[in-house]
């Protein structure tokens, strides 16, 4: 099997003119996987975020991977399963990956660790565009090994790293919604609820779903308006 470095070298063989691969990047808890499955269900190819996968797989004791262990082996296991994916699903005209080979550039930038040779060797503008997404309150669910303030702290590396490899990156703001912009079919759902906490719940559950809606039109729309030849999904 080829080396790391030799794969990353070769990485440039995934661009082709016309195909799009548009990575969405930003802190821990900001809110990427969420707008990653939204988009997936409206039929978009997307590709999964493997530091939590791996991370997922250290707590149920199934390796030694981990970043606070050693974050050499880590990343590169991350870095094999991403590249792996990225050239399984190469024929796909437009992909969009949460997050890409250049996101742990961000984490080794941050600790002020060396980067790996096979993340030094990879060739620029892999990506035609990343969409860095603005910090949302931080919620540890239970996988994440980071805190609010580490995702405050690293939140420009990310867009740092795609700028240094030649990609622009356009801002996924934070969008607040309110009770006000619930449908009538959503506020009949409330209005059948009777117990409070219940109630607060599930308003509160609405409003992110709103909030992860207006995220993905963003960039369905900054696709629309940067790349009008995309293929995108039917009914787009």
């Amino acid at each position: 099997m080829p080396s790391l470095k030799t794969l990353a070298k070769n990485a440039g063989s995934l661009i082709r003119p016309g195909y799009l691969r548009l990575p969405l990047t930003g802190s821990p808890s900001s809110g990427k996987t969420s707008v990653k499955t939204y988009l997936e269900k409206l039929g978009f190819t997307t590709i999964t975020e493997f530091p939590a996968q791996i991370i997922d797989e250290y707590k149920r004791g199934l390796h030694n991977l981990h970043p606070e262990v050693d974050m050499y082996p880590f990343n590169a296991e991350n870095f094999s399963r991403q590249i792996k994916a990225e050239k399984e699903l190469k024929r796909f005209k437009l992909i969009i990956p949460d997050r890409s080979m250049y996101d742990p550039e961000a984490y080794f930038r941050k600790f002020g660790i060396p980067l790996p040779d096979y993340l030094e060797a990879l060739p620029d503008n892999l990506y035609n565009l990343a969409f860095a997404f603005e910090n949302l309150p931080f919620v540890n669910d239970g996988i994440r090994y980071e805190d609010a303030k580490f995702a405050e702290e690293i939140k420009d590396f990310f867009p740092a790293a795609y700028n240094s490899h030649g990609v622009e990156t356009v801002t996924v703001e934070v969008y607040p919604c309110t009770k006000n912009e619930l449908t009538k079919e959503e506020l009949q759902v409330l209005a059948e609820e009777k117990e409070e906490k219940l109630y607060e719940a599930k308003l509160k559950q609405l409003l992110i779903d709103k909030s992860v809606e207006k995220r993905a039109l963003f960039i369905i729309n900054t696709i629309k308006e940067r790349f009008p030849e995309a293929a995108l999904p039917a009914g787009v």
